[in-house]
């Protein structure tokens, strides 16, 4: 991938995360970015379609392996503290830290696998050396999170389902193992696709009707549009500057 490949692949998927997160779907940049080098790889017939069929496959198992995990862990810990604390502030001392442990450890998996989604092209283009995109792409995951984030926090910690302090945990730890899981095996999968499988899992453990279907199916047609999008702009991009240059 040259230099003027990698910048329409990561303007692609750019434009696709921000009019998904106006929507406040929770959308992912693993999928837009592959969306986009999907399209450069067609264009220009270099696709590799193993590689590609190795992450398609991620994305089908990492919201199921999520949600499994997630099931199984909330009936654990329910099991292993809910029945058996019962003073409040012991109660809450234990959610208070296991949020701060559950939030770290979450944001060092996210680090992991989706800071490459958009610095990984520009350091395989050779425009920047892997520190200096690790810096770039971890800031600006940072800035995103603080100035961007409420809409798509409000769909995933609200609307697909109602949770307790210990569902809202089991459900981030669940997102966090199973983003680590697909880390090792050098797959970039979505957090997004791994919090809505855990939180769905979370939600089963309730009953099947806690579970709002239309905002589940909504989600998922903001991951099929995703792809879709990004894609298209990719090719209208790559369009645009063919007749312009």
């Amino acid at each position: 991938m040259d230099i003027g490949s990698a910048f329409i692949a990561a303007l692609a998927a750019a434009i696709t995360i921000n009019l998904l997160t106006v929507l406040a779907l929770p959308v992912s940049t693993s999928q837009a970015i592959v969306g986009s080098i999907i399209a450069i790889g067609i264009t220009s017939g270099t696709l590799n379609h193993a590689v590609l069929l190795k992450i398609l496959l991620s994305w089908f198992l990492s919201p199921i392996g999520a949600g499994i995990i997630s099931y199984l862990l909330y009936k654990l810990l329910g099991w292993l503290i809910e029945a058996r604390v019962k003073n409040i502030r012991v109660w809450s001392l234990i959610m208070k830290i296991g949020f701060y442990l559950v939030g770290i450890y979450g944001a060092y998996t996210l680090g992991a696998n989706n800071v490459a989604n958009t610095t990984g092209i520009f350091v395989k283009a050779g425009m920047v050396d892997l520190k200096t995109a690790l810096l770039v792409g971890s800031g600006a995951i940072a800035l995103g999170v603080l100035t961007y984030s409420r809409g798509v926090m409000t769909t995933v910690g609200k609307r697909i389902t109602s949770m307790s302090d210990l569902a809202a945990l089991t459900a981030t730890l669940a997102m966090d193992i199973t983003v680590h899981i697909f880390t090792w095996v050098g797959v970039p999968v979505s957090t997004s696709q791994a919090i809505v499988g855990s939180v769905g899992g979370v939600g089963l453990v309730k009953s099947t009707r806690s579970i709002d279907l239309k905002v589940i199916g909504k989600i998922g047609v903001g991951w099929l549009g995703t792809i879709v999008l990004s894609l298209a702009f990719t090719i209208a991009l790559l369009k645009l500057g063919t007749v312009i240059f």
